[in-house]
């Protein structure tokens, strides 16, 4: 049991960066006009994926970080700019 504990626990910064993070992403979306759903497929996700990214459920992969700024035709170091 503890370990099933260990793996669903987040520390609060990790948590406060996905956060950020997410709410970066979904501006970014907004910013275009594209819808989440609409997003989601041009960077190849499903909806509800991205919904978790946008909520800062996901921790997000170096991958997923890549097909999100190549769909916002931007660099990482620009996405994470204002997010740590």
């Amino acid at each position: 049991m503890k370990s099933e504990v260990r793996a669903r626990w987040k520390p609060a910064a990790t948590v406060m960066v996905a956060a950020k993070l997410g709410l970066r992403i979904a501006a970014l979306r907004k910013q275009r006009g594209w819808t989440q759903e609409q997003f989601a497929h041009k960077c190849n996700f499903h909806r509800g994926f991205m919904g978790q990214i946008e909520r800062g459920e996901s921790n997000v992969q170096l991958k997923t970080l890549l097909a999100i700024t190549n769909s916002l035709n931007i660099t990482v170091h620009e996405l994470l700019q204002d997010v740590a």
